[in-house]
This record gives structure tokens, sequence and C-alpha cells, in this order.
């Protein structure tokens, strides 16, 4: 058996606003990814996305999946570590609606915390535009 691939998907629609989804399979998202990347500057804002989400929530949670505390340092030291070293693949595409959205493979542990925010299926945390562009 295969290896399931968590993804972290944002979504950004037309009125400003953000949104984050995490799921094991982007195909069970309503905004799948149709084309690869070719620069990495979207990397760059999601990750700022994730830092500003992870200030709004507790420093440090326990997952009794891991059996361990994940603190929010970790996991953002882990997804730019991942990112700086281009170990994540990156996915830009649009939903039906037109709204861009961006897809990112994430760490393990990257996952296991955000998973722990969020319900299986891929369940949104709202995130702003401003918070997107790092402002």
């Amino acid at each position: 058996a295969g290896t399931t691939v968590p993804w972290c998907g944002l979504l950004v629609g037309p009125d400003g606003r953000g949104s984050i989804a995490v799921t094991p399979d982007w195909s069970r998202l309503s905004f799948p990814p149709v084309r690869a990347l070719s620069s990495s500057p979207p990397i760059v804002r999601l990750s700022q996305a994730l830092r500003c989400l992870a200030l709004r929530l507790p420093r440090t949670v326990f997952d009794p999946r891991v059996n361990d505390d994940i603190t929010v340092g970790a996991v953002l030291r882990s997804a730019a570590a991942a990112c700086a070293r281009a170990v994540l693949h990156a996915v830009d595409g649009t939903c039906q609606r037109g709204t861009p959205v961006l897809f990112l493979r994430l760490s393990r542990l990257a996952f296991v915390w955000l998973n722990a925010h969020t319900t299986r299926g891929g369940s949104r945390v709202p995130v702003s535009q401003a918070e997107v562009r790092g402002a």
C-alpha cells in the first residue's frame, strides 16, 4: 500500500478573504490543482499565511496520534525548511469559479499539526488576504 500524500490548499476569494484546506487527498477538495508552478513566490505566500494562522492558535497542541506535543514553531520551521529545499511540490490552479488556489504537499509534522485544527475532508480555516500577502 502506498503512503498518503498530505496536501494543504490555500484559496483566496474575489472578496479578499482566503481559506486554508487540509486533506490527505487534494482530489477530494472542490478546487483541485490544474497546472504546475514555474516559480516559488506562491510558496512564500503560503508560508506567510500559515504563520499568521499559527499565531491565532495555541502555541502547543497535543496530538494523540503521535503521542507528543507539537509546537507551532516546530511546524513553521519544518514547513520553511522544506520550502527552502524545494522538497514540497506546489501546484497552482483555479477552482470552477475562477478563484486562485495554491496547494503544497506538507511535511508530516506540518500536516499532523494543521490537521489537528481542522476536520477531515478539507475543512477550511479563514485567512485574510492581508495575511496571505504577509501585510
